[in-house]
């Protein structure tokens, strides 16, 4: 019954409910935080510093009520950093109820899921602050509609209309040249402004509509997140195409969030979201410009299980605490690396390079549909390329010759044509399918 409630207020009654103004619709949490992030006086950066601190003195309070941090901490630096073995291993340690909470999984791309407990209202939070970071692109959460190509497997149908949430739903699962067309054509009638996708999926939408002469000048973004960004997605898509490739970072424990600025590219950590820092492998708080670290989140909306500085295991490279380039007070950064123990790719020396040193070159994007690096076997990788028309022996032993530039004899590397590649079970592209024993 809830089900065919649902499914009815989404496709048939969305369009009224619409039209009561967000503010109301997405509940109490949404309106919460939006008096608090856009308060009566209007200078939310005057009261950022104070806000955090008021937020980390609420997170150290509930700490308190479980059973596995240190009852006498009282600053967030006095905590030890935590990961997600730490959790998995003494899960109930950091339990404080499960009045009013979800039971959720991670989706398991780094290993064994992680399960854990957290608020039922955090869907009004969330929304508040990703519209609040696609609004910086002119998405309006009242108004705007997005082409929507993430997880969605639609069994045959075409498109789905979500009037509730303003979006049409694709098929990510089907990504032949006739569908994407269809997508493409979708797109143009409908003069839809966003497209919110898997930054893989834009990139072979983009693509697509390059090849065949399209330009998209109705959309006005593409709202990207929950993979990694490869350069030569925002080569095509920003350079080639003209359109923004809006991207930002954020996980499944909802510790940290972070958007680009509007005119510029570093992601920022929202800082009523979760306290944000980055730490190098002494476990020291970086400072140094330049610098790359492990992201460590501490979380402000779950306060049923509460994470305190959780290792990640994402990195990125430090920009400063407030931008240089737009001025934006938190934790900024940028060039971030994935999942670190699902980038490493295995050498015969015994040791690893990272899938983000050997990067490829634009030129290799035109004569390809995807790629992905596969192994097996320690000291030998498997480059896996979707071919274009246009792809030639010759062009292998540029990708081979490449990579072998970079990582010497330490891999022996095979380039193989592959019809398709493989993905997650929510169609998240992974760059590299690890399964060498180490």
């Amino acid at each position: 019954m809830l089900a065919l409630i649902k499914s009815l207020l989404e496709t048939y009654l969305g369009g009224f409910v619409r039209l009561i103004p967000s503010y109301y619709l997405f509940g109490s949490s949404y309106r919460d935080f939006f008096r608090y992030y856009y308060p009566s006086n209007g200078n939310i950066n005057k009261n950022t510093e104070d806000l955090v601190r008021l937020n980390l003195s609420r997170i150290i309070a509930l700490s308190k009520k479980t059973s596995f941090y240190n009852a006498d901490n009282e600053s967030i630096e006095q905590f030890s950093f935590i990961n997600k073995e730490t959790i998995m291993l003494q899960t109930n340690r950091f339990l404080i109820s499960k009045a009013g909470a979800d039971y959720i999984t991670t989706g398991g791309t780094s290993g064994k899921p992680l399960a854990f407990y957290i608020n039922k209202n955090r869907k009004g939070i969330e929304w508040f602050w990703m519209t609040h970071n696609w609004s910086k692109v002119g998405f309006d959460v009242d108004k705007s509609w997005r082409a929507v190509l993430r997880n969605h497997k639609l069994h045959g149908k075409k498109v789905v209309v979500n009037r509730l949430m303003k979006e049409y739903q694709f098929d990510n699962f089907n990504q032949s040249a006739q569908y994407l067309d269809f997508v493409i054509d979708f797109i143009e009638r409908k003069q839809i402004p966003f497209v919110h996708a898997y930054p893989s999926a834009a990139f072979q939408l983009a693509k697509r509509a390059l090849s065949t002469g399209k330009k998209l000048p109705c959309v006005q973004a593409f709202l990207c997140g929950s993979e990694n960004v490869l350069p030569a997605y925002k080569e095509l898509i920003q350079n080639e195409l003209g359109i923004r490739m809006y991207t930002w970072y954020g996980h499944s424990e909802k510790l940290i969030l972070a958007g680009e600025g509007k005119t510029c590219e570093n992601y920022h950590a929202l800082p009523l979201y979760g306290y944000a820092e980055l730490i190098d492998e002494n476990e020291q708080n970086i400072t140094q410009s330049g610098q790359t670290g492990e992201l460590v989140g501490t979380g402000f909306i779950n306060t049923v299980m509460p994470f305190i500085r959780y290792r990640t295991g994402d990195y990125a490279e430090y920009v400063g605490e407030t931008c240089p380039d737009c001025g934006h007070i938190g934790l900024t950064f940028k060039n971030v690396t994935g999942r670190w123990d699902g980038e490493k790719i295995y050498t015969s020396n015994g040791g690893f390079v990272t899938t983000t040193a050997l990067n490829m070159h634009n030129d290799i994007y035109d004569h390809i549909s995807n790629f992905q690096y596969y192994q097996d076997t320690v000291g030998k990788l498997e480059v896996r390329v979707v071919p274009l028309p246009t792809f030639t022996q010759q062009h292998k032993v540029e990708i081979k010759n490449e990579i072998i530039e970079k990582v010497g004899e330490q891999l022996v590397i095979t380039v193989v044509e592959v019809p398709d590649i493989e993905y997650t079970i929510n169609r998240k592209y992974k760059l590299l399918v690890q399964k060498a024993v180490v």
